[in-house]
């Protein structure tokens, strides 16, 4: 989880992220302009359903295949591409709902929720984009890149082989099935709530 906030955002001594729990306690937290936080997604609506000012969602989005194979790549896991198709769902699922809290997205939000998307890919275009929504910091920082992930070796991953094309496209129909994000996203980009329509090349 990530904060950006006036009013509560990291742990002095030890720059982490607080807990979304923890910001739910800490005074003035409805002060936040931006939140980020990927977790499960009922936390956002147990923490902002009957929240006193409206609240809109921003989804990112990417290509479902390369977003599931970079989250195996961070939990150090490798998909077996010559498994049978429950075996595969399996596999899909470790990477996706069993890791990081479960799901982070579910079509429930857009019930409650004003939600957007944009690519998650476009971050400099995502910054701008907000830099024109929140208001600025008192004291200017420099941003640091944080890594949270491990480099990928791209080339040992069996699903992108030309002789896994099935195994892929069974692998996208899994992804889909499971992670609601892929068809909102699916929807989203292009669209009227795309925020980066027309900023990107989407």
């Amino acid at each position: 989880m990530r904060l950006v906030c006036r009013s509560c955002s990291f742990s002095p001594s030890s720059h982490s992220p607080v807990s979304f729990s923890s910001l739910t306690r800490c005074p003035g937290y409805e002060n936040c302009d931006w939140i980020s936080f990927e977790r499960n997604w009922k936390a956002w609506y147990q923490t902002f359903h009957e929240f006193p000012f409206p609240v809109e969602l921003h989804v990112p989005c990417r290509d479902p295949l390369e977003h599931l194979m970079s989250r195996c790549n961070h939990m150090n896991y490798s998909l077996n591409c010559t498994a049978d198709e429950p075996t595969l769902r399996r596999q899909v699922r470790k990477c996706t709902i069993d890791a990081g809290g479960g799901n982070r997205f579910d079509h429930q939000l857009t019930e409650q929720f004003a939600t957007r998307c944009f690519d998650a890919l476009a971050i400099d275009e995502y910054v701008e984009f907000m830099a024109t929504k929140m208001r600025p910091r008192r004291w200017q920082v420099d941003l640091v890149h944080r890594t949270t992930n491990k480099p990928r070796n791209k080339t040992g991953e069996c699903i992108w082989d030309d002789a896994n094309a099935e195994v892929r496209d069974k692998v996208l129909q899994i992804v889909t099935e499971i992670d609601d994000s892929v068809g909102f996203c699916n929807m989203c980009i292009g669209s009227e709530n795309d925020l980066l329509r027309g900023m990107t090349g989407g």
